[in-house]
């Protein structure tokens, strides 16, 4: 009986320069000082590659192997990433809105802008590229190490970080891409090339070749797949209430009645809402989801919103993070036994001058005082705000009548 092929070469160690090799076709590959995170990166990416050709080595062109040699190597992936997070540092971002609706100046009166969740999705797309290519040239990166990075990026794997309580380097474990999120980032990496053949910065054929490896379908390539997103328990919904702020309480409501978005939510200010009409206010977001593709948003709110929005409202930012600090120190101190000494009263006072709130939520934290509340409730099955919007779609859904899916 012959003996079966191993999935993988064995990582080696050539004792007399300490470098890692693995044996090809009976010819060592280096990849680099033995042991180091460099040369495990460029083993996953080159057995990740020889798997995906079948276990068969490359055959290189003789007339393109001539031509990259005239050509040399030229712009690596590394520098083709830098370039392209620059642009879109500057691209996928958007103005910083004060309270009163007018965008911040910095401190040479031009108008502050932050990032969008487009640039953040980008980045972290872009990481495994950096990671297991990142000295190829960027005109040597075809279809092939697009897949074995795609094979890369969906097996677990560990991280590391610093533990933000005892400030020392820990492994963080990863689930890796789920196939909707690896099909999602592979389109992300694809535009970084398409980018750089508008810069004519790499042969526009890179681009082309790339786009010959189709999405990863359902039940292939033993992705994960994440489950489907179900509207929140109204029963969960209601425990978890009893035990958030009354700013935060207020913002669940609203989400769950009107539905809109939890950036929407967080971003409410009085000047946006329009209550010329009493039985039906209009509320119309600065900044929303689809204002890119000049899609005018309109949310109603009808009269339990406006009965929740009014002790609340102002002319900025409706829900403030500094009003559920104050709410949970008028809190201790109705259960407090004894009044404070000076000294803890002078305590406080320094250390609320030190605590600087944000003029309003944002999603992230939106979702972590959530997510708190649930843990506090002893939840099984925690919730999130998106499942707010899905609960709110399926209350309107049952209302009205309305058959099939219903987007608010």
């Amino acid at each position: 009986m012959s003996r079966p092929r191993s999935r993988k070469r064995a990582y080696c160690l050539h004792k007399s320069s300490g470098r890692a090799y693995v044996t090809l076709d009976g010819k060592p590959v280096y990849l680099g000082h033995h042991g180091s995170p460099e040369s495990v990166d460029a083993y996953d990416a080159l057995m990740g590659e020889w798997i995906a050709r079948g276990r068969q080595s490359a055959v290189p062109d003789e007339a393109a192997e001539s031509a990259s040699s005239a050509l040399g190597t030229g712009l690596t992936i590394t520098e083709l990433v830098a370039a392209f997070i620059t642009w879109a540092r500057d691209y996928y971002s958007e103005p910083v809105i004060a309270a009163d609706g007018s965008p911040e100046l910095d401190d040479a009166g031009n108008p502050r802008r932050k990032p969008a969740g487009a640039y953040v999705n980008h980045t972290l797309a872009l990481r495994p590229l950096v990671r297991l290519y990142g000295s190829t040239p960027a005109k040597e990166f075809g279809p092939l190490k697009l897949e074995s990075l795609r094979s890369e990026a969906l097996k677990p794997y560990g991280q590391t970080g610093i533990d933000p309580r005892t400030k020392k380097p820990r492994v963080i474990k990863c689930r890796g891409w789920s196939r909707r999120v690896a099909n999602q980032n592979i389109s992300r990496i694809r535009s970084a090339f398409k980018w750089a053949v508008s810069r004519e910065m790499i042969p526009a054929t890179v681009y082309s070749a790339l786009l010959t490896m189709g999405p990863l379908e359902k039940g292939k390539g033993g992705a994960r797949e994440l489950p489907k997103v179900k509207p929140a328990n109204q029963a969960d919904v209601d425990r978890v209430l009893m035990l958030l702020p009354p700013t935060v309480a207020a913002m669940v409501q609203v989400e769950a009645i009107t539905g809109m978005r939890p950036s929407e939510v967080c971003a409410m200010r009085g000047a946006d809402i329009d209550r010329s009409n009493r039985a039906r206010w209009t509320y119309t977001p600065t900044r929303h989801k689809t204002l890119a593709h000049d899609i005018e948003r309109v949310i109603y709110l009808g009269p339990k919103c406006q009965k929740i929005l009014t002790p609340m409202l102002r002319v900025g930012f409706i829900f403030s993070p500094r009003d559920p600090d104050t709410w949970r120190r008028e809190q201790a101190a109705k259960s407090r036994t004894s009044e404070p000494t000076r000294k803890q009263l002078a305590a406080r006072e320094e250390n609320a001058k030190r605590h600087r709130f944000a003029d309003h939520y944002t999603a992230q934290t939106y979702y972590r005082s959530i997510r708190y509340a649930c843990k506090a409730a002893g939840l099984d099955q925690h919730w999130g705000p998106n499942r707010l919007r899905h609960l709110a779609a399926t209350n309107i859904r049952k209302s009205h009548g309305l058959p099939g899916r219903h987007r608010c």
